[in-house]
């Protein structure tokens, strides 16, 4: 084969038999290579060079053109490298063809002039990359693949509505297969058909005969629906006709890629995607519709179970609302009860004594010791009587307001020589809305309990800031402090749970910070103006 090379004018000669062991060595290489004349006479190929061109090894085109040997859609690339040869010296580009026999490859092409060659000689290589085409587009897929999985995951993050997050899915799904339109269907097996949820794509005219597709119609789309995997069909759509018009044709599509995916609650829905007639469907895009159906009937079954999880926080809401109601009714009776019932009951004892005083007439002195001792008594009880009724039910709230009703109760049932209470107040021009009121005094009553039976605290600080659009209770103490995480589990726990309840219902915030040996203070947070009920 090197018998046939021109001779060629260089800087520098070579012999004969020199070039012919430099062009044997070539023989040996694995990239086509072939050597060319600047107009494109062909000089020299190797054997890959025409195993690449699919033709046989025994071929011999020296002499000839290369443009006659090439396919006329190369002709550009030929052009191409001579152009940027002529500027730069070399040029190089990947792209890909159909052999001539009719076998599709990749082929990186480089060209480079070789130096001091006059005429220029150019320098070719043709390398085989299909195989690493074909590496580098499935891992391009499979990272498309696994961002996809990963969206429809963060999509389960979401809290959407189950037609949204199925709408969203869908869509992805769709962009990533080139579908031109898609369908999800509930599959209601009790009434053997097929509910549309959503869609997209499907034209006007066919969408109304698409809402409910029976399944006793159609075997083959019944089969389907009772699969739960993935399917493709390649030929057409399955045979439902619909208002007397064929269904299959009016859709304008052949080809089909679907799922049948279950969720949680043991319903099954069927998604289908429609694909032109010149779209192929790789088996490896049937196992990741698996694995993606999978993931969609996770994503379903979690908006499913947040669903539930929203009627049941809902339902133990409303419980709770109606627990401290009933509570509040319950200590507004109490307080009735002493107030009117029991409060009147000694009265009438103290007017009987006064009674039964004048009807004895003079006494002797011990038995008058006797009747202002009782007298003492009574007078006693009906004052306990009458702060127990309002510590119960706090009328005074609504008259006096939060700061003078919570002094009031601190100076009747809580301060004491071996405790200081220390209260301070900001910003209360005017009454706090009647909820707050009762909200702060109630978290304080139990603070203040909590303190006197647990905490061994000698000061206690509360403080009350108003100020839109929130008011701010803190209450600080100096005793032994508690475990959080114990105290859950002590009596007073339910203390915390209930004062914890009442802010929250109220739209607000609390917080509790203790640790042993370093007292416990409490931040209770809540906005005034959606309570504003003056």
């Amino acid at each position: 084969m090197a018998s046939g090379v021109p001779r060629l004018r260089a800087r520098k000669k070579y012999s004969k038999k020199t070039i012919d062991t430099l062009l044997k060595g070539l023989d040996y290489s694995t990239d086509g290579i072939f050597l060319s004349v600047w107009d494109g006479k062909i000089l020299y190929h190797n054997k890959a060079w025409l195993d690449i061109h699919a033709l046989d090894e025994n071929t011999d085109l020296r002499g000839q053109m290369i443009k006659d040997i090439e396919r006329e859609d190369l002709w550009p690339i030929l052009d191409k490298a001579r152009e940027e040869t002529a500027k730069h010296g070399r040029f190089s580009y990947q792209f890909g063809t159909i052999r001539r026999d009719g076998k599709y490859h990749d082929v990186f092409f480089s060209a480079d002039v070789i130096p001091g060659t006059d005429p220029p000689i150019v320098f070719v290589i043709l390398r085989e990359v299909t195989d690493l085409v074909r590496m580098q587009t499935e891992i391009a897929r499979r990272n498309l693949e696994l961002e996809l999985l990963n969206e429809i995951h963060g999509a389960m993050t979401k809290t959407w509505s189950r037609k949204r997050i199925m709408r969203h899915i869908v869509k992805l799904l769709a962009g990533f297969i080139g579908a031109q339109s898609w369908g999800i269907y509930f599959i209601d097996r009790s009434k053997e058909q097929t509910i549309m949820i959503e869609s997209a794509g499907i034209p006007a005219n066919v969408l109304k005969g698409l809402k409910r597709i029976p399944l006793k119609n159609d075997m083959a789309f019944a089969s389907i629906a009772r699969s739960r995997r993935t399917f493709v069909i390649e030929e057409e759509l399955p045979g439902y006709y619909g208002d007397d018009k064929d269904i299959r044709r009016l859709m304008g599509f052949k080809r089909t890629i679907g799922f049948v995916f279950r969720t949680g609650a043991r319903r099954d829905f069927l998604v289908i995607f429609g694909l032109d007639a010149a779209r192929t469907i790789d088996p490896d895009v049937c196992k990741f519709f698996d694995a993606a159906a999978k993931q969609f009937g996770m994503a379903i079954e979690r908006v499913e179970l947040l669903g539930v999880l929203k009627k049941r926080e809902k339902e133990l809401h409303d419980l709770t609302v109606r627990l401290i109601d009933f509570s509040e009714e319950e200590r507004r009776q109490c307080s009735r009860m002493l107030h009117d019932e029991v409060g009147q009951a000694l009265t009438g004892l103290k007017l009987e004594l006064e009674m039964l005083e004048k009807e004895l007439g003079p006494l002797y002195s011990c038995t008058r010791k006797s009747l202002d001792a009782i007298r003492g008594h009574l007078r006693l009880v009906s004052e306990g009587t009458r702060a127990l009724s309002k510590s119960l039910h706090p009328a005074m709230l609504d008259e006096l307001g939060l700061v003078s009703t919570l002094g009031w109760y601190i100076d009747n049932f809580v301060r004491s020589e071996k405790l200081d209470v220390e209260l301070t107040a900001a910003g209360f021009d005017e009454n706090l809305p009647g909820q707050i009121s009762l909200v702060l005094y109630r978290v304080a009553q139990e603070a203040l309990t909590n303190v006197v039976r647990h905490a061994g605290a000698s000061h206690v600080a509360i403080s009350l800031t108003k100020g839109y659009p929130s008011v701010i209770m803190e209450i600080e103490d100096n005793g032994r402090g508690f475990s959080l995480k114990q105290g859950k589990t002590r009596s007073k726990g339910f203390g915390l749970v209930s004062m914890r309840e009442r802010v929250e219902l109220m739209g607000g915030t609390f917080q509790i910070k203790s640790s042993r040996g370093k007292g416990t203070t409490i931040r209770v947070k809540v906005p005034i103006e959606a309570h504003d009920d003056r």
